[in-house]
């Protein structure tokens, strides 16, 4: 029996299935080039990043008194850089210290943004704990403070932990509170909680506010949905 299409001709089953199977393979051809394409990405982006390492083993020795100049480049190591590979300072020095705290196979392995905020991260604690961090392993970011699972651990929730540990610091530096304002600790609270929501998959901001001056501030979670908030009660 032949098929009848909408506009009340009819297809040919022959045709119909021919032109199905145009169909089926024009879409696996575009899934077999998309994998192939993905896979060529992903090699050149591992060869990309190895590279940067040994652009950075490179530029250590450039760092060195004198070298630049002798390279050729009077006007010194950074404005070398600038010019010769167009690298800012706080780029240069960032892949440096990368090289020299990592190999590069764990260079390669962590790519340049995560190797980054983990570095970021180790000088900002006052303990002496980078190969700890460099390795991922859980570590408190303060003595007494929060721990952090750093395999676990979102790059972007890495550079946050430093920012908590640098406003830590800088709060203990101050001495006590004055003013309207949340702690250092209150707000890396906030953080903590808000990354255990997120990898329970519950919605929802949390939120710190001051009291009065020197009181402890209180907390609000916000925009939880009605099954989120049975999870939390445990219902």
């Amino acid at each position: 029996m032949k098929r009848p299409t909408k506009g009340g001709h009819d297809v040919p089953p022959a045709l119909a299935k021919r032109a199905a199977e145009l169909v089926k393979g024009a879409k696996a051809h575009r899934v077999a080039e998309a994998k192939a394409a993905l896979q060529d990405a992903l090699a050149a982006h591992e060869q990309t990043v190895r590279q940067m390492f040994r652009l950075g083993t490179a530029l250590r020795v450039l760092a060195q008194p004198g070298m630049a100049k002798d390279a050729g480049y009077a006007s010194g190591f950074y404005p070398m850089c600038e010019t010769v590979f167009g690298m800012g300072r706080s780029t240069v020095d960032a892949l440096m210290k990368a090289v020299k705290a990592m190999g590069e196979t764990r260079y390669a392995a962590l790519k340049p943004a995560r190797a980054n905020a983990l570095l970021e991260l180790a000088a900002a604690t006052e303990a002496d704990d980078t190969e700890a961090i460099v390795a991922e392993e859980k570590v408190p970011l303060w003595s007494g403070g929060p721990r952090i699972d750093l395999k676990s651990a979102a790059t972007k929730d890495i550079r946050v932990a430093a920012k908590q540990v640098r406003d830590h610091r800088a709060g203990a530096a101050q001495g006590p509170r004055r003013g309207r304002t949340a702690s250092p600790e209150e707000r890396a609270l906030v953080a903590t909680v808000a990354a255990k929501l997120a990898k329970r998959g519950i919605s929802g901001t949390v939120k710190v506010r001051a009291t009065r001056p020197g009181a402890p501030s209180v907390f609000d979670v916000l925009g939880l949905a009605a099954d989120d908030l049975r999870r939390l009660a445990g219902r």
